[in-house]
């Protein structure tokens, strides 16, 4: 049997080890916890914290392989070679075969470096990557003679720039200004329509990578934009609402997409990272929001799963053997054990993408409805975030 591949059986065993533990660990936390209202007996909160847990949307088996993924992905980029490249030779190369003008060329490059560090420090917020990892990033060193500049990145970074600077990613930009919740900005049906159809053309093209390594970065790409902006989240909570005549969107299932406080005083933050499942679990919050009891369950049943993951990660981080195991494993075992259990190609796109036809007025509608929703909580929680940090620094004076 290949090293590599005994690898992987090792990791997931000793992964169903660290899981195991972790669920006793959150279910003593969650009876701490003071969020829980319909819940106000902590051996009642236990009870009903464990059987959330083994009547989870996820299966013991996903719930490993989820885990996995987001262990593979804190080590990959960790411990991904950093090449120190010109901005010159990165602007060439960049730019490759792009005909516009020098002074849009360098805006648009500008703007991708820019985008490209932002979500390298959104990242770390999440996975816990080390600020001396975004400092060299996002560092530039002068280069003998003062003629250009020297940034320290990984092939993970290097995409994310080439990505950001491709217009066919559309869904990105629509998605970051936010414009798109309103109907009235400029942003048509027909521009969000289009925006998807390449969003399409672009994940089946990354998952046809034949070479394992592309096809790995390509992978964690697409996990970043799907994390950070919920593209296909977004689509599959305003198609699901359109098929059943929902008007308002739940107020409960922005776990599935935001930082969520954890920990029985709430002292810690994870963010809700369940992407190769999460679509089809949108039902659930839709059918449980008249009945309080049922709605906090399943967000109970969430968040004993966040804890779950927040401790795993923390430890196998930590954990020798375990980094180990995964310097053992090639790219070629990794996409084969990606393919067959997290393939998030298959579960980022949708087939109707193809067609403009598919967009009806009243989908684009309720599509707007859904970002809308999911922006205002971004920016209360940047309201919150700014509130906070005046209100510590006027403590400091």
């Amino acid at each position: 049997m290949k090293e590599g591949i005994l690898s992987v059986r090792r990791l997931q065993t000793r992964i169903e080890l660290f899981a195991d533990f972790a669920r006793d660990e959150a279910i003593k936390e969650i009876a701490l916890s003071r969020r829980w209202t319909l819940f106000p007996n902590p051996d009642t909160l236990q009870k009903e914290a464990i059987q959330a847990m083994y009547n989870s949307y996820l299966s013991y088996e996903q719930m490993i392989s989820h885990l996995i993924f987001w262990v593979y992905k804190d080590y990959y980029i960790d411990t991904l070679p950093r090449k120190s490249i010109g901005e010159s030779n990165l602007f060439r190369r960049v730019t490759a075969g792009h005909i516009e003008d020098p002074e849009t060329l360098r805006r648009k490059f500008d703007r991708a470096m820019k985008a490209m560090i932002t979500r390298v420090q959104t990242d770390s917020e999440r996975l816990g990557t080390s600020a001396e990892y975004i400092d060299l990033v996002a560092t530039k060193d002068k280069m003998p003679g003062d003629r250009s500049k020297i940034y320290h990145l990984t092939d993970y970074d290097i995409k994310a720039v080439e990505n950001y600077f491709q217009s066919g990613l559309r869904i990105i930009q629509i998605l970051e200004n936010g414009a798109v919740a309103q109907s009235a900005n400029g942003i048509t049906g027909e521009e969000i329509s289009n925006a998807y159809r390449e969003y399409f053309t672009y994940l089946q093209g990354e998952n046809d990578t034949t070479d394992s390594k592309d096809w790995i970065l390509a992978l964690l790409n697409v996990s970043s934009i799907e994390s950070n902006l919920g593209p296909s989240f977004l689509y599959a909570v305003a198609k699901y609402m359109d098929e059943h005549d929902e008007r308002d969107v739940p107020d409960e299932i922005d776990i599935l997409m935001k930082m969520v406080p954890i920990g029985p005083l709430g002292t810690g933050r994870v963010q809700s990272m369940f992407l190769h499942d999460r679509n089809r679990s949108i039902e659930r919050f839709f059918r449980n929001v008249k009945d309080n009891r049922a709605s906090q369950l399943v967000e109970l049943q969430f968040y004993t799963l966040l804890e779950i993951q927040a401790f795993v990660r923390h430890v196998a981080k930590n954990d020798p053997e375990t980094k180990e195991l995964l310097s053992y494993i090639s790219p070629n075992d990794a996409k084969d054990y990606f393919k067959e259990h997290y393939d998030l190609f298959a579960d980022s796109n949708f087939v109707e993408w193809k067609s403009p036809d598919n967009w009806s007025p009243s989908l684009v509608k309720r599509y707007r409805s859904v970002v809308r929703k999911f922006s205002q909580q971004a920016q209360k929680k940047g309201a919150e975030k700014v509130s906070k940090a005046k209100e510590k620094k006027g403590r400091l004076k």
